[in-house]
């Protein structure tokens, strides 16, 4: 159950988070918090870490900073006839 929660909202917020950085996005952490509040039914005033905890997610900071090294490793791994290694 706690995976379609998971599979959408996640994957439509880290869409081309890579390119993004380091930068720091409190606006989706609170759009991610709000949908685990309203997942789980709690108050708004419930803690933070204790939602994170009982719904099992990484922080989005922790999800960009690692799906990062995986597309740098992907486009170091490619073949050098393809148009984006050229560019890169």
């Amino acid at each position: 159950m706690i995976r379609i929660p998971n599979a959408t909202i996640c994957q439509i917020i880290d869409y081309g988070a890579e390119v993004w950085g380091y930068i720091k996005s409190p606006k989706i952490n609170n759009v991610v918090m709000k949908a685990i509040q309203v997942f789980l039914g709690v108050n708004r005033c419930t803690e933070i870490p204790f939602l994170e905890e009982e719904m099992g997610w990484q922080t989005c900071c922790i999800r960009r900073k690692v799906h990062m090294p995986r597309v740098w490793n992907r486009l170091l791994k490619m073949d050098e006839s393809r148009l984006t290694k050229e560019i890169l």
